[in-house]
């Protein structure tokens, strides 16, 4: 509501008087007479809905908040007002929406004032209306990531209405977020029952089971959602994730949605015409922007920190763009090397398209690619000149999204062979620099082979039902070549009993479950610093790799064998150890790949040498040369830039 206009003010103070009064009819005048003044402002909607409802007129009052509430959807008075008359005619899915928007609005302090008591005691008004408030709650905690506190009271609403479906799927959700997923599943597939043609309950069910490894369920819940909603971007996006890590089938099923996607995008998405690169006062320098989402923290922050190190300060202007709501560690020495670090997660689209274009980007550089955190609708728009995908696992970029991928020689090869319609922009020899383990991977003191001291080779793997569920075959191959020796699966933290149940089943179909490791919730090896010193060897997954860790690993002194195939996410782990000098370790297939892993755990001296040695030699390889990757990565950038401006 505008301050600087006397008149509307005073009429708007004036019908509130009134009505306060019980002036009715008066109140009604002065709200007409304030509507003349500023017809598109606030205060007068506010009040003609305050005297709809003294006059008894629930349903006129409604229509006055809702017209609020669509010009200002973020004004919690409009919605606090929706919800309490909303539960007053008896609309119970309506009032619980707007109970729940009201969380996340914002108090207007010159329409406060005017709010009855009721509307601010929206707690209150819903136990009136006879609703269970641990909805309410339960959503809070959700959100505070609290998620065993939103099971619980998830628990208790629904031992009052049990037909809660929005319940049921926040239940699972919360559920996955905890690795229980078969009560993840539960309550998901309930939810569906109780509305089976909500976009929502396909999505979150597939995403729980592929949480769980069961890919091909996962991929037919995304595939079922698609039919009934061939709009939905989410769930094409997650069809094109699971693509990556699972069988031919659900590859060929994900890779399938990149056209589709890319045209719904173009349908939607108006494409304004992207502002050339041009210096901010003055400022010369190459200013390239980075689209940050929270999988690339867990994935590849070592990467990004290597090159952001790096780079040509002089040169250069670096501006990220974070993609993710809570706060993270690993950001700490991120934000230090660069220029801007703009917050924008909960940023609708039009704004961000306007804070990136006002940036003035020479390029942008998408490190989401399909994953949560994603903003293709702004990178459908154009709001930098160029924009060019990197690290954006699983390496299926949208035509609609990016004028290209970054890539080496040896995943740009795959990349072309899989026939996709985005370009490859070449970097040359090496996709990736690693700057050396953070102090937590820092051992002191002796650094001793496991083997040498038990006598017994201990292989490890990353403990990831995703990657676990394509990749337990090999393991268990390797594990039978070599029958002394143990496989232990760690570095992802806690481990729940539903993964824990699933490891055992599925590794004693293969045979070998008596010499399978899962820690236990306090040991050391849940962690990475604890699983790296506990392991010989490590074994990465079929088709996408964990380079993050795979590098960590070669950092302390742990040998990596990896299992290559012909898909573009399993290639980096071919770039890593090329890179790293030891290409050796690759196998091509699995039968390759167990010999290797079989030859290097016969071999305990070399297995205690290599602790002691190999983190020197990977210092010296071209994986560690950070000058040498930020030189030719921004060379890169310029050179492809200067082409196409």
């Amino acid at each position: 509501m505008p301050t600087n206009d006397t008149d509307y003010t005073q009429s708007v103070e004036l019908a509130y008087l009134a009505l306060m009064k019980g002036e009715t009819d008066e109140a009604l005048e002065h709200c007409q007479a304030a509507a003349r003044e500023n017809p598109l402002s606030l205060g007068h909607l506010y009040l003609l809905g305050l005297v709809s409802m003294s006059l008894k007129d629930i349903g006129r009052g409604i229509k006055f908040f809702e017209e609020g509430h669509r010009r200002a959807p973020n004004n919690k008075e409009f919605v606090d007002a929706l919800a309490a008359l909303t539960a007053r005619i008896g609309n119970m899915s309506d009032s619980m929406y707007y109970a729940k928007l009201s969380l996340v609005t914002d108090t207007d302090p010159d329409l406060s004032k005017y709010a009855p008591f009721e509307f601010e005691e929206l707690e209150r008004n819903l136990e009136h209306a006879g609703i269970s408030t641990y909805f309410v709650d339960a959503t809070i905690s959700y959100h505070e990531r609290n998620y065993l506190e939103c099971v619980d009271l998830c628990g208790k609403e629904l031992a009052v209405h049990p037909e809660n479906a929005e319940c049921h799927q926040l239940m699972g959700r919360a559920w996955t977020h905890i690795h229980e997923y078969d009560e993840a599943v539960k309550s998901l597939t309930r939810a569906a029952e109780l509305v089976p043609d909500e976009a929502a309950n396909f999505l979150y069910l597939g995403d729980a089971l592929m949480a769980s490894g069961r890919l091909m369920e996962a991929d037919g819940i995304y595939q079922d959602g698609i039919k009934k909603h061939p709009e939905d971007v989410e769930l094409r996006n997650r069809s094109i994730d699971a693509s990556a890590f699972g069988s031919e089938d659900v590859r060929r099923s994900g890779l399938g949605q990149l056209a589709p996607l890319s045209e719904l995008l173009t349908d939607e998405t108006p494409e304004c015409p992207a502002r050339p690169v041009a210096p901010v006062h003055g400022d010369t320098r190459f200013i390239v922007g980075f689209l940050l989402n929270e999988a690339v923290l867990h994935d590849s922050v070592r990467f990004v920190e290597s090159l952001f190190r790096a780079r040509d300060l002089v040169r250069t202007k670096f501006i990220v763009y974070q993609q993710y709501s809570q706060p993270y560690a690993g950001t700490v020495a991120l934000r230090q090397s660069v220029d801007d670090w703009r917050l924008t997660h909960d940023i609708e689209d039009p704004t961000l398209d306007l804070i990136i274009r006002n940036d003035r980007l020479s390029v942008l550089i998408d490190l989401c690619g399909s994953r949560p955190g994603h903003r293709q609708q702004v990178l459908r728009g154009k709001p930098a000149p160029l924009t060019l995908n990197w690290l954006g696992f699983p390496y299926a970029p949208l035509s609609a999204t990016t004028d290209g991928i970054l890539a080496d020689t040896i995943v740009g090869e795959a990349l072309s062979a899989d026939g996709l319609d985005v370009p490859v922009v070449s970097l040359g020899e090496g996709m990736v620099c690693y700057g050396g383990g953070s102090v937590e991977l820092e051992t002191g003191g002796e650094n001793l082979a496991p083997a040498s001291a038990h006598g017994v080779v201990t292989y490890g793997a990353y403990l990831d039902l995703v990657r676990l569920s394509e990749s337990a075959s090999l393991w268990a191959s390797v594990l039978r070549a070599a029958p002394e020796a143990r496989l232990l699966l760690g570095a992802n933290g806690e481990v729940y009993p539903g993964a824990r149940s699933y490891i055992n089943q599925l590794f004693s179909d293969l045979g070998v479950v008596d010499r399978v490791v899962v820690p236990d919730a306090d040991d050391r090896t849940t962690d990475r610093t604890g699983f790296l010193a506990a392991i010989d060897i490590l074994l990465e997954a079929r088709h996408v790799s964990n380079p993050s860790l795979m590098c960590d690993a070669l950092w302390m002194g742990v040998p990596v064998v990896a299992s290559v195939g012909h898909r573009p996410s399993s290639q980096i782990a071919r770039s890593i150890l090329n890179a790293a000098g030891k290409s050796e370790w690759i196998g091509s297939e699995d039968a390759r790949t167990v010999q290797i892993a079989v030859e290097l755990g016969a071999d305990v001296a070399r297995l205690a040498m290599f602790r002691q040695s190999l983190r020197t030699e990977i210092q010296a390889s071209p994986l560690c040369n950070e000058p040498e990757f930020a030189e030719r990565f921004l060379k890169t950038l310029e050179n492809y830039v200067a082409a196409r401006t």
